[in-house]
């Protein structure tokens, strides 16, 4: 009797232990919270600590004390607490192992038909599954395991509502439960969720349940009336704020990984501004730059796409904030220490107006840096725009009671040394002051604000503090010789009354604070109320932007519209058939007949050099001379032998990399280059042997050829970037060359 028939099904795998409870965690839990409980549950089940214990209690002591390690593990990667939240498994191998095995389980128990392969799980297509609902079907078989997520489903009832009248960016992602291919991409689908959460919402369409709004939605092509092929899916595609109707979508075409889709959606659907990348020789000069602008800089240890989050803000403060990336390395360690004293990335570094200097490691949660960048988006005095009234407060209707203004012509020297008064006056009540206790106390409950305004170009807005009673005030807003005034407004009275006052007193930190305080507590006097749409209403105008920088947006605009285009062309050509070529040769060949055709330039255009496949070749001793003399980074070689050696795998390698800023890749031909044949010899090294060299060029490690599996060559290069592998390295040179 065989063991299926007795019923022994394959076992699945148990899930991981639940690290937030051996750890006594919530799930929002911090890194700050993760590691004090982990260092105080460690202290209490520590072996050292179970002296006196009854030999059960120690061991009881010891199998909770090395659970509460493997719990740390999985919570303070984040990548494997990302997995565990959404499978249940630290390692996404043994979530899908455990699906393997539900899958057999399910299919090799008595009477429930033949046998399906795992990779069906009875989906519709299989010949194996029930009804829709789920449970047995015809024949006594059973539905998939059902893609559980935490994002929207939709539905042709909520399908507009949600996605076409809701002004937000959207990616939908078509499935089905029978897939193999959704079950796989289910915990990226998840991160990605999570990585966009406040940026882009997602949800999922059923294509069992509703195949026409799938229809709508991932047509097989642009002029399909029917869904995608099943074994397309999953099918993800984009919805850009304000696209009303599905026929402005974006097609996904990428593969499914949370970096992939979030980039798609910031870049494709959001347009948001990238964070540009610095070294320790550009990063002087980018802070030096845009002085009326707070720097924000965020140092990583690796190369990597920038968070959303730092994205969305890059984009939405431009007016306030520059961003920079920077990638900590170790041997610019020092240089960081000494210079900004960041220590250990993950770090931000804020440089604001007077050399103001906040630095924050360990900054790792999308909780913290959304909480330094509110912090952080305004200079100590910040400049007041229509852009920012709100995060400064100085409006009607909000926390702020108060609100103190510099007006006065940017740049002059009057000003300049006015806005360093009132700057140093905002400095000394953050500060322990018992003059002025009421003023402090309101600065830190946010009510009280400071500020100033370009009069120049916000000349309405100043005039309405002097008219009608002061002309001569009114009619000195942004003149160069006007001097600066610094006038308080007060919010006390509704959303559309603001109460206002002018400061004549001597420009002195002490005596501008002295008047606010008395200003603040007036009941009336030389406070005049103006009601809005009043002259004497101070009210901040948008700035029309120049013809260059409307002509700029617009470029911007149009070329990432011809490209959605031509992507979106280039990929009917191919899944439509023949249908689309043929009317779009035709199309080209009539349009010439109704269209002046243009002179021929005579500018020959420089052909644009494309890396494409190739991979590039160092066997000429110019180039191994300067690869040995740069020192810049790791150089991986592939030892070839003309054209008969199979690259295939080194260019997976290098195209897996290619974003690595320390690291090389090219081949070198040893039937061509003498010195390097005679290196292959000595360390008995044939043709395909691939070797990593150190940036120092006296070491070196084998680390496989052109049969070594992608994966495993792969692994040892994550060695060598991460700093794990310094007892891998030999000591040998670089081979000497004619040149080097």
């Amino acid at each position: 009797m065989s063991l299926l028939a007795c019923g022994l099904a394959p076992v699945a795998l148990a899930r991981d232990a639940d690290p937030y409870k051996l750890l006594d965690l919530s799930r929002g839990a911090g890194d700050a919270d993760i590691k004090r409980a982990h260092r105080k549950l460690s202290l209490k089940y520590h072996p050292d600590k179970q002296s006196g214990k009854t030999p059960e209690d120690v061991e009881k002591a010891q199998q909770r004390f090395m659970a509460i390690q493997r719990a740390y593990e999985t919570l303070s990667d984040p990548e494997r607490r990302r997995n565990y939240d959404s499978t249940g498994y630290a390692d996404p191998k043994d979530a899908y192992k455990e699906q393997q095995h539900a899958s057999a389980g399910k299919n090799s128990g008595r009477g429930r038909g033949p046998h399906v392969r795992p990779g069906d799980r009875g989906g519709w297509d299989s010949g194996a599954a029930g009804g829709r609902h789920g449970g047995p079907g015809p024949g006594g078989y059973h539905q998939p395991d059902p893609i559980t997520s935490d994002t929207l489903d939709l539905k042709p009832g909520n399908f507009a509502k949600y996605v076409l009248d809701g002004n937000r960016a959207w990616l939908v992602q078509v499935y089905h439960d029978g897939s193999e291919r959704c079950h796989r991409a289910a915990p990226a689908w998840e991160q990605t969720s999570r990585a966009l959460d406040g940026i882009a919402k997602l949800g999922r369409i059923n294509l069992a349940h509703y195949p026409a709004l799938a229809a709508q939605v991932a047509p097989k092509h642009l002029f399909s009336a029917t869904h995608a092929d099943y074994k397309d899916l999953p099918v993800v595609v984009g919805f850009a704020p304000g696209c009303k109707k599905t026929w402005c979508k974006r097609k996904y075409r990428g593969v499914m990984k949370e970096n992939a889709l979030s980039a798609f959606a910031m870049d494709r659907l959001l347009r948001y501004a990238d964070v540009p990348l610095h070294t320790r020789d550009t990063l002087p000069s980018f802070l030096e730059s845009e002085p009326e602008k707070v720097k924000f800089v965020m140092f990583s240890s690796r190369s990597s796409t920038p968070p959303a989050l730092l994205r969305r803000a890059a984009t939405e403060y431009e007016d306030d904030v520059s961003f920079a990336r920077v990638i900590h390395a170790s041997a610019d360690a020092s240089y960081w220490i000494k210079k900004f004293n960041v220590v250990a990335p993950p770090a931000v570094l804020v440089m604001k107006e007077g050399n103001a200097r906040v630095v924050e490691h360990e900054v790792s949660g999308k909780d913290k840096l959304k909480a330094l960048l509110i912090e952080h988006k305004l200079q100590t005095l910040p400049q007041l725009r229509v852009s920012n009234v709100k995060s400064v407060g100085c409006q009607p209707g909000g926390l702020v009671q108060t609100c103190v203004v510099l007006l006065g012509v940017r740049g002059l020297d009057a000003f300049e040394r006015a806005r360093s008064t009132l700057r140093d006056a905002k400095a000394s009540l953050q500060s322990t002051t018992e003059d002025f206790a009421t003023l402090s106390t309101a600065l830190e409950a946010k009510e009280l604000a400071f500020a100033w305004v370009d009069a120049k170009t916000q000349a309405s807005f100043c005039r309405a503090f002097f008219a009608p009673s002061d002309a001569a005030g009114a009619a000195a807003c942004g003149k160069a010789n006007a001097k600066p005034r610094v006038v308080a407004m007060r919010f006390t009275h509704g959303p559309d009354v603001i109460e206002h006052a002018v400061y004549d007193g001597e420009m002195d930190a002490r005596a501008i604070l002295s008047w606010v305080a008395k200003t603040s507590d007036a009941e009336g006097g030389s406070l005049r109320e103006a009601n809005r749409g009043d002259a004497r209403f101070p009210e901040l105008t948008a700035p029309k932007p120049s013809a260059i920088e409307s002509l700029r947006e617009w470029k911007t605009d149009a070329t990432a519209t011809a490209y959605d285009l031509a992507e979106e062309l280039m990929y009917i050509c191919v899944e439509s058939g023949p249908v689309a070529p043929m009317f779009l040769l035709i199309v080209g060949l009539l349009v010439p007949s109704f269209v002046r055709r243009p002179k021929k330039s005579k500018r020959v255009k420089k052909k644009r050099e494309v890396d494409d496949d190739a991979v590039v070749d160092w066997s000429d001793d110019d180039t191994l001379a300067s690869l040995k003399g740069s020192q810049s980074g790791m150089v991986v070689v592939m030892l070839v032998d003309g054209f008969k050696t199979d690259q295939e795998v080194f260019k997976r390698l290098r195209g897996s990399f290619w974003r690595e800023p320390i690291l090389s890749f090219g081949t070198v031909n040893i039937a061509k280059v003498h010195a390097w044949a005679e290196f292959a010899e000595t360390i008995g090294a044939a043709a395909s042997t691939i070797v990593i060299w150190h940036p120092s060029r006296t070491k070196y490690r084998i680390i496989g050829n052109g049969e070594t599996p992608h994966p495993e060559l792969c692994s040892k290069i994550e060695q060598f970037l991460d700093g794990i592998s310094g007892d891998l390295w030999v000591e040998g040179n670089w081979p000497s060359t004619s040149n080097n």
